[in-house]
């Protein structure tokens, strides 16, 4: 999905306390969409079930991965 999506359409649009599921089963509620005051690459804000925030690389967040031979999200909304 890399490229694909609007960060600010996302940030906008994105209700605060969507939840996903990682392709690896954990649950992480998202929060914020954010830019790096250095280099203007986008970031999504998420937390886990422990409450640690975390940031990834929004088009990583919204990219597909590959689990089995089968592309899948690497975050799914649920």
């Amino acid at each position: 999905m890399s490229g694909k999506l609007d960060p600010r359409k996302i940030q906008s649009t994105m209700p605060y306390g969507q939840k996903f599921r990682h392709y690896k089963g954990g649950l992480y509620v998202f929060l914020y969409v954010g830019r790096h005051s250095e280099t203007e690459e986008w970031f999504v804000v998420y937390q886990n079930a422990a409450g640690d925030i975390w940031i990834r690389p929004f088009d990583m967040f919204f990219e597909t991965v590959s689990v089995d031979g089968k592309e899948v999200p690497r975050f799914q909304k649920i």
